[in-house]
């Protein structure tokens, strides 16, 4: 999984544990299904672990599709329910690329298995609903993202949406909005 395209993740289920209990769950998937995976205790020693992945993984032209589950008890996790957090890091690496590039899903920018700079995700079941649908467009030969929100709850909610790409050669792209989003509505955005 190494030496090809992957997707990268990390998840650290249960942030609150003691540190001699608490895990961290690596692992990097290719599309061709491998699958490397590794738990870590906070400190930073590493056991023998396997995960009970189901991947979909699909490539449609130039373009991978990818969805990954996995069951909560095999990251020590009977369910989670509302006000629940943990953290999710999750990378896409680029090998095929000349640079051989990493994007990542992050605010914040730090080492892979470092907690402390890990995205936190908090369960709420009235939370609205994010999917990225594109990240570039080859007819315009470069990035473009476009996502959508859904409202999954039974009462308006307000969003703000913070997305900002900062190429490198080019002026960046912002957008910076708040919405109300009516139940049941979906929201496309680029």
């Amino acid at each position: 999984t190494w030496m090809d395209d992957s997707i990268e993740i990390v998840l650290d289920p249960n942030p609150t544990a003691p540190t001699g209990q608490r895990r961290l769950y690596h692992a990097n998937f290719n599309a061709k299904g491998a699958i490397h995976d590794t738990a870590y205790v906070v400190t930073g020693n590493a056991e023998a672990w396997r995960g009970a992945w189901h991947l979909a993984s699909q490539i449609i032209g130039d373009t991978w599709h990818f969805e990954l589950s996995i069951p909560l008890k095999d990251l020590g996790l009977d369910a989670c329910r509302d006000g629940h957090t943990m953290g999710v890091r999750i990378g896409r690496n680029w090998l095929r690329t000349a640079a051989g590039d990493q994007t990542e899903w992050s605010p914040r920018a730090g080492a892979y298995l470092n907690p402390d700079t890990m995205p936190q995700v908090t369960w709420d079941a009235s939370a609205p609903i994010v999917q990225v649908l594109q990240i570039t467009d080859a007819a315009r030969s470069g990035p473009r993202l476009k996502l959508t929100v859904a409202n999954p709850s039974t009462a308006m909610i307000p969003i703000k949406v913070a997305m900002r790409h900062q190429p490198k050669n080019s002026a960046p792209h912002e957008l910076n909005e708040t919405y109300e989003l009516a139940p049941g509505a979906i929201l496309p955005l680029e």
